[in-house]
């Protein structure tokens, strides 16, 4: 058999040889990634972090809203998010604090509602929102700007918005996802 023959058949068998571990390495991969994708749980909810779900929830029932900011904040000491959403003229600020407990979160909004306040303010106990929560208006305050003070569990929400309605839906939508 002349060299030049032996040359290309052996090139033939490398091209053929190469072919095959190409396929068996991607049918290996493709494999691998099926059966881990069946072994992993699929995310609920509940496994979702209560900032996530919050923004979520607005964006889905609030679709004029556009989150305009959004600041996290995790360490230790405080573990916060702040959410600003905005439509046309209407804002609203939220900031959420998650405690350790339900008694620290009471403890918070107890002290809230109790700090010296530079101009007199009104405070409106709400029923059936959260644990507990209260909606103040100042005297000074811009026409219709509102704040709520919301207590669930071991969070407490302070939020401003600019009128008392959209103060109370935005804290509905908030209480709903913080008990899911």
């Amino acid at each position: 058999m002349p060299k030049t023959l032996l040359k290309l058949d052996m090139l033939r068998a490398v091209r053929t040889n190469a072919t095959k571990l190409i396929l068996l390495f991607v049918s290996v991969i493709l494999g691998t990634l099926i059966v881990v994708g069946q072994q992993e749980e699929p995310t609920t909810k509940k496994q979702m972090p209560v900032a996530n779900r919050i923004e979520n929830a607005i964006k889905a029932r609030e679709p004029k809203f556009k989150l305009a900011n959004k600041f996290l904040s995790n360490n230790q000491d405080q573990k916060y998010v702040s959410l600003g959403w905005k439509s046309g003229e209407d804002v609203v600020s939220t900031t959420t604090y998650e405690f350790a407990s339900p008694q620290k979160a009471e403890e918070m909004l107890r002290k809230t509602l109790n700090a010296p306040m530079s101009v007199p303010v009104q405070i409106t106990k709400l029923t059936q929102l959260g644990d507990e929560a209260y909606m103040s208006t100042g005297l000074y305050a811009k026409e219709g700007e509102t704040n709520l003070f919301l207590r669930k569990g071991n969070y407490f929400i302070v939020m401003i918005a600019s009128s008392q309605d959209l103060a109370k839906r935005f804290a509905k939508h908030m209480a709903t996802e913080i008990d899911n």
